[in-house]
């Protein structure tokens, strides 16, 4: 029986943590003997999904990473850990999703790999793999050959004084030399990583995220308008991100969005919301929802709006527009970034506005009416076709063996 590993930084949390479940659950039912790794979070009672640091660790390697500006050289408890279970199982394929995170000394880690001829998928949420010490190149090109002078030095993983972004990504180009892997993500990603230096002649695949279309899928629960005060029958507009975290716009463009309708039938929630704005200050057409556990009940938040709106100018793949689309709901979104790929041109299910404004954004909201039968059914269909969590996991497992 084959035996894989899947390491990062967390599992079941967020999205790379639930691609870490999902892949871990299909290599089970495929017979594999599954092993998961991971830096943060609770832990689990299954004895092959292993957290390798504690918290004490990870704010020390978080703390020296401040001080010396390396992420990814410490958590040396942790990463002996690892890879004493990879060694005493014998693991020969392993799965990388998020190796920052301070929980992990990769260079150990690819050194392992290397000797004991490991093959690796290297799947890319972001685009860290193939930089120096960030997660988003936002437009720089000097990992294209040889970094230094980071724009982006005081950014996560940040550095309070030292850029080391050049040594970071030497030894990136030293710790893949030699080593059996590809590397897969969205075709975002892999745009502006071209020509990146740490990946020439590597084998790179592109990659669309899957969702489970078990759990998300169309379902109205009546009961969700009281329990959150939505209005029945206003047409609804939902956008689930931090309110807080600048990238996904959504208190830059969202809430403009909505005091600029703030008149009309049309009537804007935000799952996720974790600010403080004043009672008199807050739209009047707009509920806030803190962050939702129960991935049913999002499911269902989903299912009876009538329009996602993804209001980030940076964003790659984002997980929330899939599961609009699983939940038989279009989506509407700024021609940037990544947004440029998740469609296949029918404006049915995906529709754009070259403006990036709120007046750009109000514009394609009113353009929205109550969604209807074959809307849904399209949405539907293209998550099944695109974007299945079983189209996901079958690539990886086929890059992982060699095909």
């Amino acid at each position: 029986m084959e035996k894989i590993a899947i390491i990062n930084s967390g599992f079941d949390y967020g999205s790379t943590g639930s691609l870490s479940k999902q892949l871990y659950e299909f290599g089970k039912s495929k017979g594999y003997d599954m092993y998961a790794f991971y830096g943060r979070g609770k832990k689990y009672t299954d004895c092959n999904i292993i957290k390798i640091d504690s918290e004490l660790e990870t704010y020390i390697h978080k703390g020296l990473t401040l001080l010396t500006g390396l992420q990814g050289y410490y958590s040396n408890n942790a990463t002996t850990k690892l890879l004493k279970v990879l060694e005493k199982k014998k693991i020969r394929h392993i799965i990388f999703l998020n190796l920052h995170g301070y929980y992990i000394n990769e260079k150990r880690l690819f050194d392992y790999c290397r000797k004991n001829k490991v093959k690796i998928v290297y799947i890319m949420p972001d685009e860290f793999a193939g930089l120096g010490k960030c997660c988003y190149c936002e437009n720089c090109v000097k990992f294209k050959d040889k970094c230094g002078q980071c724009p982006q030095v005081h950014e996560y993983p940040k550095s309070l004084i030292f850029d080391k972004s050049r040594k970071i990504l030497q030894d990136k180009i030293l710790e893949y030399k030699g080593q059996n892997i590809v590397f897969a993500g969205p075709k975002a990603n892999l745009n502006h990583l071209k020509g990146a230096k740490a990946l020439q002649d590597k084998r790179i695949e592109a990659l669309d995220w899957g969702i489970d279309l078990d759990t998300y899928h169309y379902f109205i629960n009546k009961d969700l308008y009281e329990k959150y005060n939505i209005p029945v029958h206003k047409i609804l507009i939902l956008t689930v991100a931090k309110f807080s975290m600048k990238r996904k716009g959504v208190k830059e463009y969202f809430f403009g969005a909505a005091k600029k309708l703030e008149k009309t039938n049309y009537h804007f929630i935000n799952i996720g919301y974790d600010g403080n704005i004043p009672e008199e200050q807050m739209p009047k057409n707009m509920t806030v929802i803190p962050y939702v556990n129960d991935q049913n009940e999002l499911a269902e938040i989903y299912s009876m709006s009538d329009l996602y709106i993804l209001a980030s100018t940076s964003d790659t793949q984002p997980m929330s527009a899939l599961i609009a689309f699983g939940c038989e709901t279009p989506v509407a979104c700024f021609y940037a970034s990544g947004l440029k790929y998740i469609s296949n041109g029918d404006t049915d299910i995906v529709k754009y506005t070259d403006e990036i404004s709120v007046d750009g954004l109000a514009k394609v909201i009113q353009n929205v009416n109550k969604k209807d039968l074959k809307t849904r059914m399209k949405c539907r269909e293209y998550a099944q076709t695109r974007y299945s969590k079983e189209i996901f996991n079958h690539n990886v497992f086929q890059w992982l063996f060699g095909q």
